[in-house]
């Protein structure tokens, strides 16, 4: 029979924090067998949690309750969008009726500690090979005249997908949109040819073993993509090879899309699990360090075969259509590999990092070690939005992944051949955008259509005036079936302390970080009686009022 967990609350914490946990562990089992009960150690909580978490069923606040008092914030971040060919949204333009492909990956992942959340294989995989087929596809694209395209591209990395579709929803209504209205003038009211979606594909040695590496296409209208990409493998000397995954995946952004499918349309959903399309280490801890979720010279390979896939469909399978940069598909996981999977280097460290965000003077690569502290990692969880900016393009309120993302698929999609400097403010001419503006360089402008996407609940909307986010009716089944998802907004205070044994008369604190930090009990219980002054309302009304978010 398991533990029943509710009520309790847990805690992430690092490393040394965790030894020091477990050695106290180890006194307390001593000094429990040997009866000395009054020898053992305790851990006590913030009384604010105490009450939140063991008093869940008394008046428990909800997402509506939380967001009006401005005890929560909602859960959300920003996609990426960009077009190859670069598409600004012309009526009477080259790509007019021309039905697009869509290449779909994932931003950020769902874990049980936010701020452990690496999803090196579950997330970090996938959008490696978006990013790297995007950059294979570049010369071929710069070489077609924009009639000869039959389906033009959007390379989409979506935010939110784990809290109910949140990119994938937003981007879906403004591709319904008019070109008038869209935010994305380039792809509304374009019907979709095909759907291609990675999941994890980082074929490491540590999860295939010694089986043949193969890419597995999930997905209910998987036959033709299967077939197409078997052809594809087919025509070279490699490793991996291509199978039929299960039919039924609940991770696909593709259900999103389902208005706007064209009367002819495949899509798929890519991944290495012959079972299931996403990581079982999806969430956890354990899905972190570059030796346990990529092998490059297989996902190399597997960026090629993708970057055919997109090849054929976007030509028809034109067989004289231009050739891709296969060289530079190879490369491009090379680098981004160590960016977004590698913890010696990580985005500031990384050359690509240093180019489109940090400037050269960026710190050199660490030096590694054996143990990498889940805490200190990157963290792909999304946002808890505390706001929105006036403008959404401005890069200034995006967290530096969605950044790195923007700028790089603005280069990679970019057809400028001589690309000229930034303004001093970051502007640039119509139809341009500035990449790799950086504390060491203004950046180039580049014809190319990556946008940022706001990936949040349409019900939410932000009141400047209050600070407060505003909850609107549902306009439509999609929104009254849709769940809106929260983050309490916790005071920084919020956290544990580890209590001596009376014999040694003083408190060790450890550092427990869920969120923020340690605080000691017994200083929030002062402050708490110091500052109350309606001592008559009882021990449950305050209950009840923590429960509210509001300050007893």
């Amino acid at each position: 029979m398991g533990m029943d967990l509710r009520g309790v609350p847990m805690m992430l914490l690092d490393r040394e924090s965790t030894l020091l946990a477990r050695k106290r562990s180890l006194d307390n089992v001593i000094a429990a067998d040997a009866g000395r009960e009054k020898d053992m150690w305790q851990v006590r909580t913030d009384e604010r949690m105490n009450g939140l978490g063991k008093q869940p069923t008394l008046a428990p606040p909800t997402s509506l309750t939380c967001l009006k008092s401005g005890s929560c914030l909602p859960i959300g971040g920003y996609s990426v969008v960009a077009t190859a060919p670069p598409m600004w949204g012309r009526t009477d333009g080259p790509h007019a009726g021309k039905s697009v492909i869509l290449v779909i990956a994932r931003l950020d992942a769902n874990g049980l500690f936010r701020d452990a959340t690496p999803a090196v294989n579950a997330r970090m995989t996938g959008l490696v090979a978006l990013m790297a087929a995007a950059k294979s596809t570049q010369k071929m694209f710069k070489e077609m005249d924009a009639e000869d395209v039959a389906h033009p591209v959007a390379f989409l990395a979506l935010s939110g997908e784990d809290f109910g579709k949140l990119g994938s929803e937003r981007i879906a209504r403004e591709m319904l949109a008019s070109t008038e209205t869209s935010q994305l003038p380039g792809l509304a009211g374009k019907k979709i040819r095909a759907i291609i979606e990675l999941g994890p594909l980082g074929f490491s040695e540590s999860f295939v073993g010694e089986r043949v590496p193969t890419i597995y296409v999930h997905g209910a209208h998987e036959g033709k993509m299967l077939e197409r990409i078997e052809k594809i493998a087919n025509t070279f000397e490699f490793e991996e090879t291509a199978a039929l995954g299960v039919p039924r995946i609940l991770e696909t952004a593709a259900p999103t899309f389902e208005a706007l499918l064209a009367n002819e349309y495949e899509t798929a959903y890519l991944s290495e699990d012959p079972d299931a399309p996403i990581d079982e280490l999806s969430g956890t801890t354990l899905d972190a360090g570059s030796f346990r979720a990529i092998d490059a010279e297989r996902m190399e390979t597997v960026v090629h075969v993708i970057a055919r896939l997109v090849r054929a469909l976007a030509t028809n399978d034109k067989v004289d259509a231009p050739r891709l940069d296969v060289e530079g598909g190879k490369l491009a996981v090379k680098e981004l590999a160590k960016c977004l999977t590698n913890e010696n280097y990580g985005l500031e460290r990384c050359e690509l990092g240093k180019k489109f965000l940090y400037g050269e003077e960026a710190s050199a690569p660490g030096l590694g070690e054996s143990f990498v502290d889940p805490v200190a990692l990157p963290s792909r969880y999304p946002d808890a939005l505390q706001g929105l900016s006036r403008d959404m393009q401005s890069h200034e309120d995006k967290n530096a992944l969605a950044r790195f993302v923007w700028n790089y698929l603005a280069d990679a999609t970019s057809n400028t051949v001589s690309p000229k400097m930034c303004e001093g403010d970051g502007s640039c001419a119509e139809n341009t955008v500035c990449v790799g503006r950086t504390p060491m360089s203004v950046g180039e402008c580049h014809a190319a259509t990556s946008k940022y996407m706001l990936a949040l609940s349409t019900r939410l909307a932000f009141d400047r005036s209050t600070g407060l986010w505003i909850v609107n009716e549902p306009k439509d089944p999609f929104e009254r079936a849709a769940p809106l998802w929260t983050e309490s907004d916790w005071s920084p205070a919020i956290g544990a302390t580890l209590v001596a044994p009376v014999k040694y008369n003083f408190f060790t604190s450890v550092d427990a970080f869920l969120l923020y930090g340690v605080i000691c009990l017994m200083l929030v219980v002062a402050a708490q009686f110091c500052f109350d002054r309606d001592k008559k309302r009882g021990g449950a009304r305050e209950r009840e009022a923590l429960l509210r978010g509001a300050q007893p």
